[in-house]
């Protein structure tokens, strides 16, 4: 698979973040802009007064673990702060820690234990990667800063009986304003797919693109259902969860819309990164899964499945190329209707 996933927040939901604001003026949003100056970014803020404490996690879906990924994030760190509470946190599927770095100190610890320091980082966006590999006598942790390595270290890096890498958390304490920014996650695993993906990320960045005119299938029920088309009830900016929607009860219903093409002049597609996102929840009876679905020239491609939630949460999957089974080009992404099917 290579790509496994990649989150830059664009969704505007914080359905995919588990929010703790604790005290004060504690604050974790999605807020822009993010890195370059475009989209948007995760903002985690301590707050004036009495210490107050905000956290933010993002936990890996169940696909995307591993035991051994290269992790890719845009962080730019408040180092004013001198709070040793604060840190940026990798965590195990157990819930312990694997590696922690300390803004204050510039330490970083692994399994709780201090084993070196890259110096207190700069308050301007830093490209922050990490390779680990989990083993209780050959892990490996390996972190680079915009593509230098900063710190290695071998031996065990295996949180009692964890087996995968399941969380990143970004947490702040301090008695005035401090803040972590977050932008441009992305996750590689070690599988060779032959698109350069089974290791270190690199540089990049991470843009959203909605639904914007009707595609070729509109089988999924409307709600409100007031004139709409179909698209119009998903292309939201910020979720409305079920204030518009679409739905479907029948094993097999597609929907496929247009999306916002890709600015002139601006990016071209790194091969094998473009990722179907939806948010979405179970009701009741019937079809219990929704699989990407994509369409070009009357050609189809249908994803991998994915199972919702009784709650509204996010849903994705990769898809490494366009219906015709051939590299995402910017002209291919234009021209392709994205959905999704009952299944």
């Amino acid at each position: 698979m290579a790509r496994t996933h990649q989150q830059g927040f664009e969704a505007r939901g914080l359905a995919a973040i588990g929010v703790y604001e604790g005290g004060g003026a504690a604050s974790v949003t999605i807020d822009s802009p993010g890195y370059l100056g475009i989209g948007y970014q995760l903002s985690v803020v301590s707050g004036l007064g009495p210490p107050s404490d905000a956290r933010g996690t993002y936990t890996l879906q169940s696909h995307v673990q591993a035991a051994e990924l290269y992790i890719r994030m845009m962080l730019a760190i408040d180092n004013k702060t001198a709070d040793t509470s604060s840190n940026v946190r990798i965590h195990a599927d157990v819930g312990d820690v694997i590696v922690e770095f300390i803004p204050g100190t510039g330490d970083i610890k692994i399994i709780g234990v201090t084993q070196g320091n890259i110096g207190v980082r700069p308050t301007n966006y830093e490209r922050w990667e990490f390779h680990i590999k989990i083993d209780d006598s050959s892990g490996v942790v390996t972190i680079r800063i915009d593509g230098t390595e900063v710190f290695t270290y071998s031996g065990d890096t295996k949180p009692g009986a964890a087996t995968a890498i399941a969380t990143m958390a970004w947490y702040v304490q301090h008695n005035e304003t401090r803040s972590i920014h977050v932008d441009d996650i992305a996750i590689n695993d070690i599988v060779d797919d032959g698109r350069s993906n089974d290791t270190w990320p690199g540089a990049g960045k991470i843009y959203g693109f909605r639904a914007n005119i009707q595609g070729p299938f509109r089988a999924w029920d409307k709600f409100p259902d007031i004139g709409e088309e179909n698209w119009e009830d998903v292309d939201d900016g910020v979720p409305d969860d079920d204030a518009t929607y679409v739905q479907s009860g029948s094993l097999g219903q597609r929907d496929a819309h247009g999306t916002e093409n890709i600015p002139a002049g601006s990016f071209n597609i790194r091969s094998g990164c473009v990722q179907w996102e939806v948010i979405a929840r179970l009701v009741g009876a019937g079809p219990a899964e929704v699989a990407p679905y994509t369409v070009k020239d009357g050609i189809t491609q249908e994803g991998n499945s994915r199972v919702p939630s009784a709650f509204y949460a996010y849903l994705y999957d990769m898809i490494p190329t366009d219906p015709d089974g051939n590299e995402w080009l910017r002209d291919d992404f234009d021209n392709t209707q994205f959905g999704y099917k009952a299944t």
